[in-house]
């Protein structure tokens, strides 16, 4: 079964690497590059469902980690209707930009696989939520990807810490995830 796996993000650069991350991650095709203006690029590969899934999630950590706003939004059709591909894929012609191929109606479509990643600000029922559902080593190494300013909103969070107020706010990366460390160790 063919799928078609899609992403779409703000800049070329990102557009690239999220490419390069598809290819490497999984046995899958290039299929399209698109872009549609206002610095919007979408890359499209094909395979089989598993390795377009994969490419895909990793698409998205590449994206992520380059920018975090730069993932615009990816999906995956698990089995492309003949028309669509030749229309996208076959044709060797650009898809329109005016999103008619590519409809978010799509049902059974797959969940998109999500590492443990916390959302930017999180709260700390979400660390906790990751915490229980990855256990603490891959929390702590959700905690490592958060900015500065997050990882203080997120210690202001948690008054058992062993800093708090201006503390926190003066606090470096490396003394905050230092104090999450400890508050791990403690638990």
């Amino acid at each position: 079964m063919r799928a078609l796996g899609m992403i779409e993000t703000r800049g070329y650069l990102t557009a690239v690497c999220a490419a390069d991350a598809m290819l490497k991650a999984a046995e899958v095709s290039l299929a399209e590059k698109i872009t549609a203006g206002a610095g919007l690029v979408t890359v499209a590969v094909t395979g089989d469902v598993a390795a377009v899934t994969r490419a895909v999630y990793e698409a998205q950590r590449e994206a992520g980690r380059i920018n975090r706003k730069s993932l615009v939004c990816s999906h995956i059709i698990p089995c492309i209707a003949g028309e669509l591909e030749h229309r996208i894929i076959g044709s060797g012609r650009q898809a329109p930009v005016d999103g008619s191929f590519f409809r978010e109606e799509e049902k059974g479509m797959p969940e998109p696989v999500r590492g443990p990643e916390l959302m930017t600000a999180p709260t700390r029922k979400e660390y906790e939520r990751v915490e229980a559902e990855y256990g603490r080593r891959q929390a702590f190494a959700a905690l490592r990807k958060l900015k500065v300013i997050e990882l203080r909103d997120l210690a202001r969070k948690f008054p058992e810490l062993s800093i708090g107020g201006r503390e926190i706010s003066k606090a470096n990366r490396k003394r905050l995830l230092e104090v999450f460390a400890a508050l791990q160790e403690k638990i």
